[in-house]
């Protein structure tokens, strides 16, 4: 079972003759209640070094949306409860071989879905960030994803390294799509675009060639579609995609480790245009003391400050760029004590 409870309250003022009044138009109250069971059942079958599962995972999911507000002629705040409840099955297989004690081959097919998060659902515009006015959509639907992947994995004590091929067909794929309210400004909603698949090749791996050094890295690249004829968009859309995120671990003394990591992340797809690349470089050090109960560390996160975030909505009704910004440069120092 999983259980989500999200509640949100909005109150404004106005000015009426010099003074400060509560406006009943400004205010609001929202909750969300998610109740979801699962039951999985499998069978698996070797034969030597092959072997197979299939399964299947079944969902019940109950949700309750209740939206409170105010209108001019009612005192209390007027309510407006929708419940609903979907049951869906969704199958996986996998079949394996051990090609030796180290490697094994596997190909799986799993379907499974994304649900809309509670305030994704949120009728009530907030405001609360002027750069970024947001309104939810009461009328989302799951995101429901068909996935085929072929992958390979060796590992050894000091060696790990799994390269994958992948497809995923996504239907009702949850986006962000941003509208034109006149002189509301723009308002940004989720939307479900239609449908969309995706192509990629991922390759992780991590290498310890000695005791004080440990690398990791990770990559992947695809090609993204999104199909939004059948919804109101003009044309179906492609683009070449990828990221990269790397980690270095060095023990420069038994008491002391430098930690490196970062990634970068290309130019991204969306329904409307893009959204530029971005990337990030943090690095840590950590000195211990008193048999290691100790630990003083100093971080600095988001070193080249690049994390810098450019949307690019380019259509027929709406060219726009914003820039926005909202992982600063930090850093941190701390000290901890194991008791």
């Amino acid at each position: 079972g999983r259980f989500k409870n999200e509640s949100y309250y909005a109150y404004g003022n106005k000015l009426a003759a010099g003074e400060w009044q509560s406006d009943p138009q400004k205010e609001n109250e929202y909750n969300f209640n998610r109740r979801t069971n699962l039951l999985l059942a499998a069978l698996e079958k070797k034969w030597g070094s092959f072997y197979a599962e299939a399964g299947v995972q079944g969902e019940l999911n109950w949700q309750k949306i209740d939206t409170r507000y105010k209108i001019d002629d009612v005192a209390e705040k007027y309510p407006m409860v929708k419940s609903t409840s979907r049951f869906h099955l969704f199958p996986r297989l996998k079949l394996g071989y051990q090609t030796d004690k180290a490697g094994e081959l596997v190909l799986s097919y799993v379907q499974r879905v994304i649900r809309p998060y509670g305030s994704y659902l949120n009728v009530f515009t907030d405001r609360s960030d002027a750069t970024h006015i947001w309104k939810g959509n009461p009328d989302l639907k799951d995101e429901l994803i068909h996935s085929v992947e072929l992958s390979y994995s060796y590992a050894t004590s000091a060696f790990r390294f799994s390269p994958s091929l992948y497809y995923r067909n996504k239907k009702n794929r949850i986006m962000d799509r941003v509208e034109d309210a006149g002189e509301s400004g723009t308002i940004w909603t989720k939307e479900n675009i239609g449908h969309s698949q995706t192509f990629g090749f991922e390759l992780s791996g991590t290498w310890q060639p000695v005791r004080m050094l440990s690398i990791g890295l990770s990559g992947d690249i695809y090609r993204d579609e999104i199909d939004g004829r059948t919804i109101g968009y003009d044309e179906k859309k492609s683009m070449v995609c990828g990221d990269v995120k790397g980690s270095v671990n060095i023990s420069i003394t038994p008491t002391t480790e430098l930690q490196l990591d970062g990634f970068y992340i290309s130019d991204q797809l969306t329904p409307q245009g893009k959204i530029k690349h971005r990337s990030s470089v943090n690095a840590g050090i950590s000195q211990y003391f008193m048999n290691r109960k100790l630990r003083a560390n100093l971080s600095i996160n988001n070193i080249f400050n690049g994390l810098e975030e450019t949307t690019i909505v380019d259509t027929k009704d709406l060219q726009m760029t914003q820039i926005r910004n909202r992982d600063a440069q930090v850093t941190w120092v701390t000290l901890t004590y194991n008791l």
